[in-house]
């Protein structure tokens, strides 16, 4: 069919209305329209697995994270430690510097 043919269909009112007749007594061309209309629409069930896989990649985020908890505790437990060893170095060392200080003072000249 040429351009005006349809041109002159589509202004026809009973050739309208007998598309729109069709359409509405037949399930197989509402389904049709339907589909070719939305083509890229989620169903419940998509929404419903895009959530599941959601909450599996939260939960193994959140495993992550309480790993990486744990392991940061335990560096600041060792570094803790390691402050306080440390501290009790400098200590011990500075006892013995004034040991030696005392008892080179005290040597006869």
């Amino acid at each position: 069919m040429s351009e005006p043919s349809y041109e002159k269909l589509i202004k026809n009112e009973d050739f309208i209305n007998s598309v729109a007749l069709a359409i509405a007594k037949s399930p197989r061309i509402q389904l049709l329209i339907l589909e070719s209309v939305v083509k890229n629409v989620a169903t419940k069930d998509d929404i419903r697995e895009l959530r599941h896989y959601v909450d599996v990649r939260i939960g193994d985020l959140d495993k992550r994270i309480d790993s990486l908890d744990k392991r940061i505790d335990g560096l600041d437990k060792r570094i803790s430690l390691l402050q306080w060893v440390i501290a009790i170095g400098f200590t011990i060392l500075s006892v013995i510097l004034s040991v030696l200080t005392f008892a080179i003072m005290t040597l006869p000249r």
